[in-house]
């Protein structure tokens, strides 16, 4: 298990390519509810119960594109999307939970707990 990666455009196209479960973190520097998740998402990174998710940290600013792809406009934003691994990827049925806003560390791995089990 390893701390959420950032990624920019290019590496979410591979990423496409590769089967599984991903929370992609919304997440923007001057952001309060943001610093209030980051310590929350690092624990749940390390969280052997959710070690089936790959964390992935994408900086509005820097990526406004991806965030763009995801018509982010509320940060923080999370989405859990599963990948297939074929290439490709469609918003109505990869992203399979959203979540906007800060929450406690207990609901978060709620949500997280509910989409691995429903997508296994």
């Amino acid at each position: 298990m390893a701390h959420p990666k950032a990624i920019n455009l290019e590496d979410f196209d591979q990423l496409k390519n590769t089967a599984g479960i991903y929370l992609f973190d919304f997440w923007a520097t001057w952001c309060g509810p943001c610093k209030t998740m980051n310590p929350i998402i690092d624990g749940l990174s390390e969280d052997a119960d959710l070690a089936d998710i790959t964390f992935i940290s994408v900086d509005v600013d820097d990526q406004p594109e991806l965030a763009g792809m995801f018509k982010v406009s509320s940060i923080p934003t999370f989405l859990v999307i599963k990948f297939k691994g074929d290439g490709t990827f469609d918003k109505e049925t990869d992203i399979i939970a959203k979540s906007i806003g800060a929450q406690s560390a207990f609901d978060f791995k709620l949500m997280l707990t509910k989409a691995l089990e429903e997508n296994k």
